[in-house]
Formats: structure tokens, C-alpha cells, sequence
């Protein structure tokens, strides 16, 4: 990015206007996206014959718009030479939010797949269409923990201890709820 900023802003005597300067130019790059999506990938998914890729593009448009931006801020605040703890809370705190952006997105479009596919799998199964919210809960249980172990690590916080107690306590609740659960998937299954 140094190479496209003129000399003159280029300087070690304004890193302040060269990051704002970065800061415009992602900006710009993020409304470049927005209305690339806008106009070329909408008018692409239009030919296809379902609706589901009209709804995964509403919901991850304005993701990839913030993405970008995060993006810019994170070189922005890289530029002006902060100290090394004050740069790794500045980015830690972005990238947080980028994780949790996106495992939102990640949760809405399953949701969508869920809602849109959930009759045909009812076909094949014979399960009812009871499964869904189960099915949504299931998955955003499984994205939370997946983003809460990303943004720990982001924060260089030691996830391994945090894994191997999981892995225990899921083999106990396991053996503990074995009967309780092929009793609730086998009510469900006949309703």
C-alpha cells in the first residue's frame, strides 16, 4: 500500500496523514465492494432458479462492507507507529469484531440453509419440521464456541487447557444424557 501513497504523505514526519489517508482509500475500496455487490453479484444470482442466494447475498453484503473497513483500520492504526502494546489491543479489539461479524453472518446464512432445506429433508427422513429449531440452536451453539475459541486465541489466551476440558466433560454429559437423548430424538422422530 506505501508504494501508491505519494512521497510527500509517504514520510516518517506525518504517519498520522498517512494513515488517514489509508484509512480514505479503504474506505473507498469498501463502498467499491458495496457496489459490486450491488449491481454485479445481485444481477448474477438473479439467473439462478432459488432465492437462497438473493438472501446468503443480503446477509453477508454488508459483512464484507465492515470487513474491509476493519481491514483499513488495522493497517491504519499499524502505520502510525504506536507502541507494541497499544497495537496489539487496537487490532485484538478489530479483530474481535471481525469474528463476531462474521460468525453472525456464518449463524444467519445456516439458519437460511436450515429453513430453506429442512422440507426436503423432512421428505427423506421422515422427521418433522419440529427439527429445525433444534437444528438452529444446535449450530449456533457450535458457532459461538467455535468464535469464543478464536477471539481467545486472538487475545493469546492458551485455548488447549480449554479443549481438553470440554472434551471431558462432553464424554460425561454424553454417558450421563444417553438415555434422556435416544428418548427425545426417538419422540421426535415419531411425531
Amino acid at each position: 500500500m506505501k508504494r501508491f501513497i505519494p512521497g510527500y504523505l509517504n514520510s516518517a514526519d506525518s504517519p498520522v496523514l498517512t494513515a488517514l489517508l489509508v484509512f480514505v482509500l479503504y474506505i473507498i475500496l469498501a463502498k467499491l465492494a458495496d457496489i459490486f455487490i450491488d449491481k454485479v453479484v445481485r444481477r448474477l444470482a438473479k439467473f439462478s432458479r432459488t432465492e437462497l442466494d438473493d438472501k446468503i447475498i443480503d446477509v453477508t453484503h454488508r459483512p464484507v462492507f465492515f470487513t474491509v473497513l476493519i481491514v483499513g483500520s488495522i493497517h491504519a492504526v499499524k502505520l502510525l507507529n504506536p507502541s507494541e502494546s497499544m497495537v496489539f489491543y487496537s487490532v485484538g479489539i478489530l479483530n474481535s469484531l471481525l469474528v463476531l461479524i462474521w460468525g453472525i453472518c456464518v449463524v444467519r446464512i445456516s439458519n437460511l440453509i436450515i429453513k430453506n432445506h429442512v422440507h426436503r429433508i423432512a421428505d427423506l427422513t421422515g422427521l418433522g419440521r419440529e427439527i429445525t429449531p433444534l437444528a438452529e440452536n444446535v449450530w449456533k451453539v457450535i458457532v459461538f464456541v467455535a468464535a469464543l475459541m478464536i477471539i481467545l486465541s486472538i487475545w493469546k489466551i492458551n485455548i488447549t487447557p480449554l479443549l481438553a476440558s470440554a472434551g471431558i466433560v462432553g464424554v460425561a454429559v454424553a454417558l450421563a444424557a444417553k438415555d434422556t437423548l435416544a428418548n427425545f430424538f426417538g419422540g421426535i422422530s415419531i411425531f
